[in-house]
């Protein structure tokens, strides 16, 4: 099983959107999967519901930090190409999806009482957001 369907099948377990990317990839990054849950679970939602950047986008871009982060103020090297490659990211999820926003990619203001009740009433977080989840985690492995 690919890390990509890993990353879904962890959605399909309960984890949430920002939960699932670190929890999945964190391991080979030395990062245990507690950790991996409780460093991304506030990510959801556009970070905790508020629907601004996609809770998937913003835990891919810990695992590229993970990955590539500098460790040390004087490492501008590490710092300049882990930047370059979350904006590569980034960009490229935009280019596919039209914004990395996540009340902009599910239609929908889940910052309000009434967003989140629509929200579930339509089913979007399983419906619409695994298919971005899915995006992210494979964006993410292009620019590992």
């Amino acid at each position: 099983m690919s890390n990509v369907e890993k990353v879904l099948l962890s959605l399909k377990e309960g984890l949430s959107c920002s939960q699932a990317i670190p929890f999945t990839y964190g391991p080979e990054l030395d990062l245990d999967p507690e950790t991996a849950l409780k460093i991304s679970s506030a990510l959801g939602g556009g970070i905790a519901r508020t629907g601004n950047i996609c809770g998937a986008v913003s835990s891919a871009i810990l695992v590229i930090s993970l990955k590539h982060g500098h460790t040390k103020a004087e490492d501008s090297q590490a710092k300049e190409k882990t930047y370059t490659l979350v904006n590569e990211f980034m960009n490229s999820f935009s280019d596919l999806n039209g914004s990395i926003k996540c009340s902009e990619l599910i239609g929908c203001d889940i910052s309000t009482a009434e967003g989140i009740a629509l929200a579930r009433e339509k089913n979007l977080f399983l419906t619409i957001c695994p298919k971005y989840i899915e995006n992210a985690a494979q964006l993410m492995e292009k620019v590992l």
